[in-house]
Formats: C-alpha cells, structure tokens, sequence
C-alpha cells in the first residue's frame, strides 16, 4: 500500500504489511496528536486493501458512520450502526459454525470442539461486564441456567444439534429466554443477576434482545 511520500527525500513510502520476510506479523499502531490524520491513515489501508480484493473490517466505537461511513459506501461496503437506536440488532445467544475451511490447510489446525460449550464461555464474558464482581455462585448458576436454556432449544454440547432435520439452523434462544430462567431460580444471587439483566432484556439496550 502507497501511504505518501517521505518529507525528506520526496521517495515513495510503501508498506507490505503482509510480507513475513520483513515483518513478524500484520499487526500496526498509527500514533499522532488530534487532527494529524490517524482516521485518514487507517481508512487509506483500509480502502487500498479492498481495492486488492483484502476483506477489511473496521470496528469504530465512536464515530463510526463520520469516519467511515464516507468510504464504506463509496467501495459498496455494509455499514452496521450497533447504536441502541439502530434497526441492526445481534442476538448474543445466536450459535454458528465457524467457517474453517481456510483454517484447515494450516498446519496446526485442530478442529473445533463443541459449539456450545465455546457459546456459553463468550456469554458468561459478557455477562462479567453486565453483571459487576459476579461472584463464583452466580458465574455456576449462570452457567447452569444457559445449558438449561439451550436444552429447551434442544440445543446440546453435540454440534449438529445447532441444526433442525433439513440441515438449516434452529431457533436459537434470546437473553430474554436466559433471563426467565434465571428469575426462576430460588437463590437469591438470581434476582442479583436479574437485576442487571434487566437494561438488556426490556430497557434501552435490549439491542442484545432481538434476532
């Protein structure tokens, strides 16, 4: 990728960030004070690199349509606002398998292990950020309670229960289905747990509540 000049000499400056003789990995940090071009660096990469037919993805906490809304539509690219607002949803109970078929002509491809069980070790991440110093109580009824959930599902620690009989996939459950079933429950770190559901299930970021 052609990324300027070099102030000094006026010689091109190009960057090869795939190229292992040179370097150890792709990986890059753009440094610089507000205003001296961080975004417009990044978008660069990220417009050149598509341009060579690179699948690029840009995760943009912040400003994401100003920034790169611009040249996301100008490459026909898909932009998807997680905003609380937005008509785009993710359903943090959804279960897919992964697409692997790249990953098996490597050489220390090992396959994957039960979709489930790797399911439900993302959701309780994300529950430790819901739910503040969860104790080893509640992270063991949650847990309980997300086998439970699936179960009802029919969904299982066996991988092709993730599929109906014509080989398409299930209805998975939502948060909302999690958070019945810890209401259920007769501890009372459940209602805890409940509690700080709440927002995600029926308040302002039931974003995470939707298919």
């Amino acid at each position: 990728v052609m990324v300027g000049t070099n102030h000094v000499n006026n010689s091109l400056v190009t960057i090869d960030m795939f190229d292992t003789r040179a370097h150890a990995n792709a990986n890059a940090v753009i440094l610089g004070s507000s205003g001296y071009g961080k975004t417009f660096t990044a978008q660069l990469f990220a417009l050149r690199l598509s341009e060579m037919d690179t699948q690029v993805f840009i995760i943009s906490p912040l400003k994401g349509l100003e920034d790169y809304g611009g040249g996301c539509k100008a490459v026909n690219g898909q932009f998807v606002s997680m905003d609380p607002s937005s008509d785009n949803n993710i359903n943090i109970m959804d279960i897919r398998a992964p697409d692997d078929e790249d990953a098996k002509l490597l050489d220390d491809y090992e396959a994957s292990g039960s979709f489930l069980t790797k399911k439900i070790h993302t959701i309780l991440s994300f529950l430790h950020l819901v739910v503040r110093n969860m104790t080893q109580e509640e992270e063991q009824l949650i847990d309980g309670c997300l086998y439970a959930t699936y179960a009802k599902f029919s969904i299982t620690r066996y991988n092709n229960s993730i599929y109906d009989k014509d080989g398409n996939y299930k209805v998975m459950p939502l948060l909302e289905d999690l958070y019945d079933e810890i209401k259920r429950q007769p501890e009372p770190e459940a209602q805890r747990i409940a509690a700080a559901l709440e927002l995600y299930v029926h308040g302002s970021l039931n974003v995470f509540n939707h298919r």
